[in-house]
């Protein structure tokens, strides 16, 4: 691949585009993902998303491969890090509190029991 010289070069290739289209539409469905859900959990599953998918992609379709003999290594460390980006969203409400930070009754947790939260 060469990188063009000019800038105009650059503006009129349909993958400059698509990289700007798609960052676009990830921070978009993210945020709307931080809306509905807790920080934690949103995070928990990008992170295993962007783990998963390109390993993925790359073992199936590019033809990529751990070297001989370090398969368990590489399944053991794959594991590892979709089990620690896991970990933290089961747990997020283990303080006796919903993951969202809101209590049976209506209130954040921590809050005054007299004022409920607006839903």
């Amino acid at each position: 691949m060469v990188i063009p010289d000019r800038l105009i070069d650059i503006v009129r290739e349909p993958i400059a585009w698509s990289l700007v289209a798609y960052g676009g539409l990830g921070m978009l469905l993210f945020s709307i993902a931080l809306q509905r859900g807790s920080v934690t959990t949103t995070n928990a599953v990008l992170f295993t998303v962007e783990t998963v998918l390109p390993t993925i992609v790359g073992l199936v379709l590019l033809g990529d491969r751990a070297r001989d003999g370090r398969w368990p290594l590489m399944i053991v460390g794959c594991a590892g890090a979709i089990g620690g980006a896991v970990a933290p969203a089961l747990h997020a409400g283990d303080d006796g509190t919903p993951a969202n930070g809101t209590q049976a009754d209506g209130t954040q947790a921590g809050g005054n029991p007299s004022t409920p939260t607006s839903r």
